[in-house]
């Protein structure tokens, strides 16, 4: 699907615009989204400094930018401190696969995770959120998995959700069931009855995400996605590309995923359990 024109982006930002969800937040414009994905680098060599690129233009500073330097992958990690040491992750990968230019996998995820951090970043949360941009995620969800394998024991109960983003720009949001616990699947489903639109749950077959990491090591974890039913004839081919990804739904989908933060950061981390 073509780029769509900013002046129709910028209806969808209008209508959007009523309901806010945390109170001061600044939220991104449809303008903004459309600069941003056209910023993708189709070289996974340079898609890691491009990640870097746009947390710092959104405010975060060189000694808050993390590099976790593992032994074969790198991410990138900021953390906005919460009012308590109860964590919310954020996250979306940022390597592509040899196909295509990995413009829908993943850097409309990676667009998504840098504004919810612009967003959220001068916020007073209660809860501390800690936004990962992993790598090689197609290799075998290896910058997730690190990860987790570095968090102390001790701190896995005070990591409340992970929440992961990956692949958008096609429909409205929906969850995949295989790599998303059924609390917080509930949660988004019901914003979504209070928004007055539905969350399908999807189960595509050897469809995974980095979110499935966390789950693994008892965190409670959803990915959610934007893709259509059509997905294997864009994802790891030669049509991911810039070209096909209809940048208003990306950005209809950020201002949701927004509000399902802030429910996320109002609830207690028992209740995801």
């Amino acid at each position: 699907m073509p780029l769509r024109h900013s002046a129709v982006l910028l209806f969808v930002f209008l209508a959007s615009s009523c309901w806010l969800p945390f109170q001061g937040a600044k939220q991104s414009s449809p303008a903004e989204f459309v600069s941003q994905i056209k910023r993708v680098k189709c070289d996974n060599r340079d898609r890691l400094e491009s990640v870097r690129s746009l947390f710092s233009e959104f405010g975060a500073d060189p000694g808050d930018l993390e590099i976790e330097d593992f032994e074969y992958v790198k991410n990138l990690a900021v953390t906005v401190p919460g009012e308590t040491d109860e964590t919310i992750v954020v996250g979306a990968h940022y390597d592509k696969t040899t196909l295509g230019c990995g413009a829908i996998d993943n850097w409309t995820g990676i667009v998504i995770l840098a504004n919810l951090y612009k967003s959220l970043k001068d916020q007073r949360n209660k809860k501390t959120f800690r936004f990962v941009a992993f790598g090689d995620e197609e290799k075998g969800l290896v910058g997730s998995r690190e990860m987790v394998r570095a968090i102390p024991k001790g701190r896995l109960a005070k990591h409340c959700a992970m929440v992961n983003f990956d692949s958008f720009g096609f429909e409205d949001l929906w969850a995949l069931q295989r790599a998303s616990d059924a609390s917080l699947i509930n949660l988004a489903k019901n914003l979504a009855i209070r928004n007055g639109t539905a969350l399908p749950v999807k189960n595509y077959s050897g469809a995974v995400s980095d979110s499935r990491s966390f789950q693994i090591k008892g965190i409670p974890a959803i990915t959610l996605s934007g893709l259509d039913d059509n997905w294997r004839s864009y994802l790891h081919q030669e049509k991911d590309q810039l070209s096909n990804i209809n940048i208003e739904k990306v950005f209809e989908n950020y201002v949701f995923a927004l509000e399902y933060l802030e429910e996320i950061d109002s609830s207690r981390c028992d209740e995801f359990r």
